[in-house]
């Protein structure tokens, strides 16, 4: 699974060192300026623990939600220079967005999940992040959870 992205236009916010300072604060994989308009958000993982085994599933959910909430928290905070070092890391392009006016996508991919599994996910996830996406002005359409099939025919991964 290949996940095509703009070089000048990226952040990746994961390699950050000045982000790894934040210990114990999750975040995405990396964050895309699409545009002036538009803010992209994207985690990737290779598998997700079926619904029944309770206690990893929980903390499988909470640690993906918690990477959601701290890379918009973060990037705004960010944007805001209450964290200098990491806003002169953005690139241009993510510096320019209208954050007033920026729509969010965030997309969280799961390489080797059935289509069932995904689908139990997403409401989970939804159902967890939406006090927060609420919270920013972010619909919850703009969450989207795929496995790799489901991400090519949305054109996320190569």
């Amino acid at each position: 699974m290949r996940i095509p992205y703009q070089d000048d236009a990226c952040y990746m916010i994961e390699k950050s060192a000045n982000v790894g300072l934040l210990r114990g604060v999750k975040i995405v994989e990396f964050v895309q300026a699409n545009g002036k308009k538009a803010i992209m958000m994207l985690e990737a993982k290779t598998s997700a623990p079926r619904p029944e085994s309770y206690g990893d599933y929980e903390n499988y959910l909470r640690d993906i939600r918690e990477k959601f909430q701290n890379s918009i928290s973060l990037l705004n905070a960010a944007r805001l220079k209450r964290h200098e070092k990491i806003y002169a890391e953005l690139p241009q392009p993510l510096k320019n967005v209208d954050y007033k006016r920026a729509d969010y996508k965030l997309y969280f991919i799961i390489k080797n999940c059935k289509d069932d599994w995904v689908v139990n996910l997403s409401n989970d996830l939804h159902k967890q992040l939406h006090p927060f996406l609420k919270s920013w002005n972010i619909p919850d359409i703009n969450f989207i959870v795929a496995n790799e099939s489901m991400a090519k025919e949305l054109s996320i991964v190569v």
